[in-house]
Parts: structure tokens; C-alpha cells; sequence
């Protein structure tokens, strides 16, 4: 079995190598979806792959997540990220429903947005364990 498998050839990695930009977004993108999964019950949760072109349509955020009766619709940038044209009009048509979008650059921020919501819900929050 393991000489037929060393004959295979090698695939590349899906994922590239992160430099310095793209590590501030996985250091946001990998504590949000270990957070969600924590959650008990388990949260509802699209999320798209920060090393790949979106595949979901053009400007969709990278989380959407369901918590407490809200959709959660965020943006994960690093500190210089500006949104694409493409990310404005997505998040503009959000708006126009009444929907939030949110653009977030640290964890902090990230659960700044979750606290919001568990005092609309009357829930005490303590840190990170949200």
C-alpha cells in the first residue's frame, strides 16, 4: 500500500503559501470558523476560501453566519484592505434590505459585532467565550 501510494504523483496545494497580508486574513479567517463550530447548537455558516477567486458570486463576504436570529454578512480585511467595487455594490444591496455588512480587521472587532447582538438577546458576555 505505501509503494503504490509513493508512485502517486504529487499534488500541489490547493492553498498558496501565505505572505504577510494574507496571514492577518487567515489569522481571522481560522479563530472565526473554530469559534463557530464551538457554538453550541452549531451555527449555520457559508465561508469562502481567502486564497481563492469566490466561487459564490462576485463580492459576497467571506462569512455568512447565522447567530441569534441575525445573518451576520463579514468582510474580513487586513489593516490597509479596501473593499472591491464589486464588494461596495454586494454590501450597498445588503443595505438597501435593512441587512448588515460588516468589515472587520481583528478579532476584537469580530467579537465587538457578537457582544452587540447577545445585549440585543439580554445575554451576558464574558470575553471570548461568547
Amino acid at each position: 500500500m505505501l509503494a503504490r501510494l509513493d508512485k502517486n504523483p504529487k499534488r500541489e496545494p490547493e492553498e498558496k503559501p501565505p505572505d504577510a497580508v494574507e496571514s492577518e486574513i487567515r489569522d481571522l479567517h481560522d479563530p472565526i470558523m473554530q469559534w463557530a463550530k464551538n457554538r453550541v447548537p452549531a451555527l449555520p455558516l457559508v465561508h469562502s476560501n481567502p486564497y481563492r477567486k469566490t466561487t459564490i458570486g462576485a463580492g459576497v463576504p467571506d462569512f455568512i453566519l447565522g447567530y441569534r436570529g441575525r445573518t451576520l454578512w463579514i468582510e474580513c480585511k487586513d489593516k490597509d484592505g479596501k473593499l472591491s467595487p464589486d464588494q461596495l455594490a454586494f454590501k450597498m444591496i445588503l443595505q438597501l434590505q435593512g441587512l448588515r455588512y460588516d468589515v472587520i480587521r481583528t478579532m476584537r472587532e469580530f467579537f465587538e459585532i457578537i457582544a452587540e447582538i447577545d445585549r440585543e438577546f439580554c445575554v451576558p458576555t464574558t470575553g471570548d467565550a461568547v
